[in-house]
């Protein structure tokens, strides 16, 4: 079994690093490691807003469709945030990415409406 995760010191060296499956987090070559210190910090590659309705009484989630301008080749990694603090999750709002059609569609089950922003980064390996 391989360490994918390494945090500590390793021989007066901080050391903060995560391995791709199969490789050893702190003898892996810098091509095997998903995060690593010394990285710059991701920074999204698109930022999108929308408005989403409430959902109406008893009835299915309000939902939005937005297409995003980068083509992914893989799905992205995306972290919602809504304009009111409401934290995203399966009871609340939550979004799906559409690989084949490169868009996302925003999820509103709460019976007020909300502004949504997506923060899509690069995929994640």
């Amino acid at each position: 079994m391989t360490r994918r995760v390494y945090i500590g010191n390793d021989n007066g060296a901080f050391r903060f690093r995560v391995s791709m499956p199969g490789h050893d987090a702190l003898t892996a070559a810098d091509q095997h490691l998903t995060i690593k210190e010394g990285m710059s910090p991701l920074t999204p590659k698109e930022i999108v807003t929308a408005w989403v309705a409430a959902r109406p009484s008893g009835g299915p989630p309000s939902t939005v469709m937005i297409n995003t301008e980068k083509d992914y080749g893989l799905p992205p990694f995306i972290v919602l945030k809504a304009s009111d603090n409401t934290i995203p999750g399966e009871k609340t709002f939550y979004a799906r990415f559409e690989p084949y059609y490169d868009r996302i569609r925003l999820y509103n089950l709460l019976g007020r409406p909300l502004t949504i922003s997506a923060f899509i980064f690069d995929e994640v390996i």
